[in-house]
């Protein structure tokens, strides 16, 4: 076998290697929600509107405060049944300075709606990120046509792992 036809052959299973790799990051960016301190439709939220169903209409996410603290994460969840909207406040750290906070996914299903907030690292290549926990507050409101979720959970995926930080019910929180 000569050279060439190495080569090819490699390049051929390369590229094969390679199909199945970016395939699977495919849907995880599809389904994120806009990066921080932007606002926009979360379409995995709801699959239409019915009546007295939450439908969910727009969503706002901005990070209020940022800076080197400890690893912890908590939210709070206020329902305003009025204007029919969830505003969730939460602190998420981050593994360096260079960390930043967004919705990772806002889903609607069997009556409870999650929301899932994470960190990711945000820096153009060359840049200097401080060494040390990343603490992040943001606040991020949720409006919704036909009622409210019957039930709310706040996920948060960041330094300390995965995990669920708040949970609440109309009847128990209110603005």
């Amino acid at each position: 076998m000569n050279r060439r036809d190495v080569l090819r052959a490699g390049g051929v299973a390369g590229v094969g290697l390679l199909a199945g790799c970016i395939d699977r990051y495919r849907d995880a960016t599809d389904a994120a929600a806009p990066v921080d301190g932007t606002t926009g439709t979360t379409t995995d939220a709801t699959a239409g509107t019915t009546e007295g169903r939450p439908t969910l209409r727009n969503h706002s996410f901005e990070v209020l405060d940022s800076g080197c603290g400890t690893v912890g994460g908590d939210a709070s969840l206020a329902f305003d049944r009025d204007a029919a909207t969830l505003t969730v406040e939460g602190t998420i750290s981050g593994s360096d300075s260079c960390a930043v906070a967004r919705i990772a996914s806002a889903r609607y299903e069997d009556g409870a709606f999650t929301v899932m907030v994470e960190t990711t690292r945000q820096a153009s290549e060359g840049t200097a990120c401080a060494d040390c926990i990343t603490e992040i507050r943001y606040r991020a409101t949720f409006a919704f046509e036909g009622a409210l979720p019957s039930s709310v959970a706040v996920v948060h995926d960041g330094q300390a792992g995965r995990r669920t930080v708040a949970t609440a019910t109309p009847e128990t929180t209110t603005a």
